[in-house]
């Protein structure tokens, strides 16, 4: 109820289901992590890259709030990066911190999701 109201916002019975098997995939591919850590990390998997630039910091004060003193594990996209950079300047386009973390989001967002659609502005967060 903190978030605005987005028609692109889904946290519905339906979604919790798909992030409980997104979380569930994520903890046999990272036997390491712990529950919580797995968890935390697919929620923000599953919802960053559709959140609005102001919902953001809501966003994750309430999962501060829901996983206290729980740090999320980083994941190691620096290959990812150099790729999706060395790609931009080939294609001519500048190379933002901004559009490659965009990528990345999309990258994120294809393993957690059946489809992906892109909506918006170019540029636009």
């Amino acid at each position: 109820q903190q978030l605005s109201k987005q028609d692109h916002y889904d946290f519905q019975l339906r979604a919790i289901v798909s992030l409980l098997r997104y979380a569930g995939k994520k903890k046999r591919s990272n036997p390491q992590l712990s529950d919580e850590e797995v968890l935390l990390l697919s929620m923000k998997d599953m919802n960053l890259a559709k959140l609005t630039s102001s919902d953001l910091p809501l966003f994750n004060g309430i999962m501060s709030d829901l996983f206290p003193g729980i740090e999320t594990p980083t994941v190691d996209y620096s290959k990812l990066k150099g790729a999706i950079e060395d790609e931009l300047r080939e294609q001519k386009l500048q190379v933002t911190a901004q559009s490659v973390t965009k990528v990345v989001q999309l990258f994120e967002t294809k393993s957690s999701r059946h489809s992906v659609m892109i909506v918006g502005g170019t540029q636009s967060a």
